[in-house]
């Protein structure tokens, strides 16, 4: 057995004989649970191992600390640095056969240096999987760009692309980098979308923009740290998912990506088992480093640690979006989700079907904010073939076509903007709003309408009963300001409190999307019943959009209004929408008195684009 010694005896050992690092050095105070450096996280995924390193490690030195003292650091602990797989931003560094005969492992080392004061953080690096399912050749068509019902799918469950290539004008050229298991650059459908380098001169073996990166023409493989981003082997996910984001328009060939002016970065960060974290974060680096506005990545990231967040990080404060697969374990909020609480450019896609419903192996959660069509999705395959997959994966490149499309359309708009307006724009979809937030499925030709402003309240009118207290202003927040009403009865048919909102529509009936409004409501009686109504301009009529049960605390109502009769309410000359709220209580039993109530409105949150 491995004698064990204390840490401060082993530092003074280690001064004298860096190359024989004494298995005491961990062995007693290893934990069996999984630890990412010194700020404390440890994570288990529920449904996937995670599996992490046991011959390399990640760490991340302070600024304060010099190139000298790095490496004297790392040779004090006789491991060596692989500056093929490192960047500016954090050191991978390799244990050599005396540490792995000795029986130590990359986390005795990660536990040392997170106490050393020179260090950010040292973590384990993390095995990285794809996150997609098998291919499915029944389906041939792009159903997800048009859906006429070709596939046995419901007619319109889309993205609605090809409204939006009829009006695809002034959207400048923006850049996805693909990160993945490299792209097909030389097929026929990708090669007039590939993004090129344009300070770099092809194959003359110079660093020519000095970006350290040599002969970096089409992007980089993190994986085998050189230039060339293609696939290896019969590796094919890459290469579907740029089809999906980019494949050429008009070319007579093949299938057509979402966005005819997005160009693909090809980043090839996985190599297959046994590919890392640290590669995708190198990845990271590289594409906002070099011009990228949007990156998207299909993998498993569950298992997300502290160099991950970083880099995820640091493409934010370059205003690049980040898209992450949601994942493929018909699991409610995943692991991976937790990232979205510490950066605001990142958002995670889930799978719809050619139905409009969750793809049943979908990941979903209350931080997963848009789905996606991913279900049989047809795109390229390498050697100019074509193919269906399906998974998250597919979803999540379908999406960042999208993102890249509003940031050429909207140049201004930060990447947060950006997303926010992907997440407004997008359909609301009944049958998802039990596992997306507000059942979003992304629509691109939506996402082209100029972003609008909050829809604002004009006025407010008590059409029955006593306004007794609270006006606009109260109905604005949820701060427990309302409005009150007390009910009139009607002889022989009840009691009745009815309010009507004036609302400002920022679009006209010719262009609307969608309305929605969030109701908290209550009576002081239990029994009365709520009617949410609209006028309907076309009729001449008021519409009910929603009726239900009041109780006595507040309780929240969101109504969606349908797409077939949205262009009704609005007023084509005066942009007005009417809504009314009607409280109604029914006389208990014949020949008895109305029994009067209070009616009250803490909060009415309308939404119109």
């Amino acid at each position: 057995m491995t004698k064990i010694m204390k840490t401060s005896h082993l530092r003074t050992q280690l001064r004298f004989r860096p190359l024989i690092i004494a298995a005491g050095i961990v062995l007693a105070s290893i934990a069996s649970a999984q630890t990412f450096g010194g700020n404390g996280f440890n994570r288990v995924n529920p449904t996937n191992e995670i599996i992490t390193s046991k011959t390399h490690l990640i760490v991340s030195f302070k600024n304060s600390a010099s190139q000298t003292f790095r490496k004297s650091l790392v040779q004090r602990y006789g491991l060596q640095i692989n500056e093929s797989r490192s960047n500016a931003y954090f050191t991978r560094l390799e244990l050599n056969g005396q540490h792995i005969n000795a029986g130590l492992t990359a986390d005795a080392f990660v536990r040392e240096l997170s106490n050393n004061p020179a260090v950010n953080f040292a973590e384990l690096d993390v095995q990285i999987t794809p996150d997609f399912t098998p291919n499915d050749p029944r389906y041939a068509q792009q159903w997800h760009l048009n859906n006429t019902g070709q596939t046995g799918g419901v007619p319109d469950a889309d993205i609605d692309a090809p409204e939006a290539w009829d009006k695809f004008t002034g959207v400048q050229e923006t850049v996805v980098a693909v990160c993945d298991d490299g792209v097909d650059i030389d097929h026929e459908d990708l090669a007039p979308a590939m993004w090129q380098n344009p300070n770099e001169i092809p194959n003359n073996g110079i660093d020519d923009d000095m970006n350290g990166f040599v002969d970096d023409i089409f992007g980089w493989d993190t994986a085998s740290n050189d230039n060339n981003p293609r696939p290896v082997g019969g590796a094919s996910h890459g290469t579907h998912v740029a089809g999906i984001t980019a494949g050429a328009h008009n070319n007579g060939k093949g299938i057509s990506g979402v966005g005819p002016t997005v160009k693909i970065m090809a980043m090839r960060h996985y190599a297959g088992q046994g590919s890392w974290m640290s590669d995708l974060a190198k990845a990271i680096d590289y594409a906002w480093q070099n011009g990228a506005n949007v990156i998207t990545v299909s993998y498993n990231i569950d298992g997300w640690n502290q160099n991950l967040l970083q880099a995820v990080q640091r493409a934010g404060a370059a205003d690049v979006v980040y898209l992450n697969s949601a994942g493929n374990n018909n699991q409610q909020n995943p692991p991976r989700m937790a990232m979205r609480d510490l950066t605001d450019n990142l958002i995670f896609v889930a799978s719809t079907d050619q139905n409009d419903n969750r793809s049943g192996f979908s990941n979903w959660g209350s931080k997963i904010e848009v789905g996606a069509p991913g279900s049989n999705i047809m795109s390229t395959l390498l050697g100019n073939a074509y193919g269906n997959q399906s998974g998250t994966s597919m979803a999540t490149p379908l999406a960042a076509g999208v993102v890249a499309v509003i940031r050429g359309k909207f140049p201004s708009m930060t990447a947060r903007e950006a997303l926010d307006h992907l997440i407004a724009t997008s359909d609301e979809v009944p049958s998802l709003t039990s596992t997306i937030p507000g059942g979003k499925r992304v629509n691109l030709s939506n996402a082209l309408g100029a972003p609008v402003g909050p829809t604002a309240f004009k006025s407010m009118t008590v059409i029955m009963g006593t306004w007794t207290g609270g006006d606009l202003t109260s109905v604005g927040d949820s701060d427990d300001n309302r409005v009150t009403i007390n009910s009139a009865g009607v002889s022989g048919r009840g009691e009745y409190a009815v309010v009507e909102f004036v609302l400002d529509s920022p679009r006209t009936n010719l262009d609307i999307n969608s309305m929605k409004l969030d109701i908290e409501s209550a009576s002081n009686l239990a029994g009365a019943t709520q009617f949410v109504t609209a006028y309907n301009t076309v009729t001449g009529k008021w519409d009910t959009l929603s009726s239900t049960r009041l109780g006595t605390i507040d309780g929240k109502l969101t109504v969606n209004v349908s797409k077939l009769t949205l262009a009704q309410y609005v007023d084509a000359t005066t942009q007005e929408v009417k809504v009314r709220l009607q409280a109604y209580m029914p006389v208990r039993r014949r020949g008895a008195a109305p029994v009067s109530f209070t009616y009250s409105i803490d909060e009415i949150t309308p939404q119109i684009n």
